[in-house]
């Protein structure tokens, strides 16, 4: 059984599949996104939704599921990671995205369960959320979990940011834990970003660009609280976002 047989490549959000994934997308046998709706932006919603059901990709399912509201709430100089992901402020009236940030863990676990097997190969976010996203520790860990419960192999990107960075130094590869790499068709994205420009919900720098090859890591990693510089896995830095 190779890496891709039987596989599925689960992210936060619409786009998020291209920019961190852009080298396994026609590997994959589907992919699965999480979220689509986000009350601060009421269209987001409804353009994501026009947005992928124009998408090429042969097997695509979203859970439709609403985003917390959790981007810059954690504390990335000395990020707290909990049960629910990362620890988000609850200062500045941001308590409610606190609580649906709880929420959505039990949500993501929940539908995710009946998704997976154990000879269910995943690809997801990396447990420091490639350039530092909320929702993508989150549902790293929401698999994570899972992969323990249910005993999937899994694999992430070693994308990585000066803003994720005190996070990621923290991950390096365990025994068992392998590095794969791949290129990346460029073409191809951009037919894609195209789709999302189109609808108006494309999140990212309009001059972004993706590496020649995309790195990929197995779990198990090997966790060192509070370590300080580079863990030993081999990192893609990209823009801080502002």
């Amino acid at each position: 059984m190779t890496m891709f047989e039987r596989s599925v490549l689960i992210v936060a959000h619409p786009d998020d599949e291209v920019l961190w994934f852009g080298s396994i997308l026609w590997k994959v046998d589907r992919i699965v996104v999480a979220f689509r709706d986000y009350d601060a932006k009421p269209e987001l919603g409804r353009r994501r939704a026009d947005a992928l059901a124009e998408l090429p990709y042969r097997n695509m399912t979203c859970l439709g599921i609403p985003e917390a509201g959790s981007w810059h709430l954690a504390d990335w100089t000395k990020p707290l990671v909990t049960e629910f992901g990362l620890a988000l402020s609850s200062s500045d009236g941001s308590s409610g995205a606190a609580l649906r940030y709880e929420t959505n863990f039990r949500t993501l676990h929940s539908r995710l369960h009946s998704e997976l097997t154990p000879d269910t190969t995943v690809f997801t976010h990396n447990p420091w959320g490639e350039y530092g996203h909320e929702d993508h520790v989150q549902l790293f860990r929401v698999l994570d979990g899972l992969r323990s419960e249910i005993g999937f192999p899994m694999w992430m990107p070693t994308y990585c940011s000066a803003w994720s960075a005190v996070l990621a130094a923290r991950y390096g590869p365990a025994p068992g834990s392998e590095l794969r790499c791949f290129p990346v068709d460029r073409a191809a994205a951009e037919r894609i970003v195209g789709i999302y420009k189109k609808h108006e919900c494309w999140t990212w720098w309009n001059d972004g660009d993706w590496p020649a090859e995309e790195g990929f890591i197995s779990m198990p990693l090997s966790e060192v609280a509070g370590r300080q510089g580079p863990g030993p896995i081999r990192l893609t830095n990209v823009a801080l976002p502002p």
